[in-house]
């Protein structure tokens, strides 16, 4: 793997270019920049956590304030809430017992309907 003297020449030359445009100083101004507009958009991001957490805060401290203005009422509330579900609960099953009952009887009131006569006769207490 012998390298022409011609290739090592270029590879020295743009070695001897990089060297020249190596700017230590320069580089570590870039860096300290680049760290600078890095911790300013992580302070941003805390000072914004921070507003989240404070807007948090209050919801949490209102809700609680909320709570505590019904809490009572809703538990005063909630035997006569149940008692009104077991009567309306009760008048679905009796609902449901007057349509059984229409099904069964319908028929045989029909029926009864049909072989009745035409116009009631006369008894003791008709006239």
């Amino acid at each position: 793997m012998s390298q022409r003297p011609e290739d090592l020449a270029r590879a020295l030359e743009r070695l001897a270019t990089l060297v020249e445009r190596f700017d230590p100083v320069g580089s570590g101004l870039r860096a300290a920049d680049v760290l600078v507009d890095g911790s300013g958009s992580l302070m941003a991001s805390l000072g914004g956590l921070v507003d989240a957490a404070t807007s948090l805060t209050a919801l949490v401290e209102r809700l609680h304030r909320i709570l505590d203005d019904v809490e009572v009422p809703l538990r005063t509330l909630a035997p006569h809430l149940a008692r009104a579900t077991g009567t309306t609960d009760r008048l679905g099953e009796l609902i449901l017992l007057v349509r059984e009952a229409t099904r069964v009887l319908g028929p045989l009131a029909a029926a009864l309907g049909n072989a009745a006569p035409a116009s009631p006769e006369p008894g003791p207490m008709t006239g």
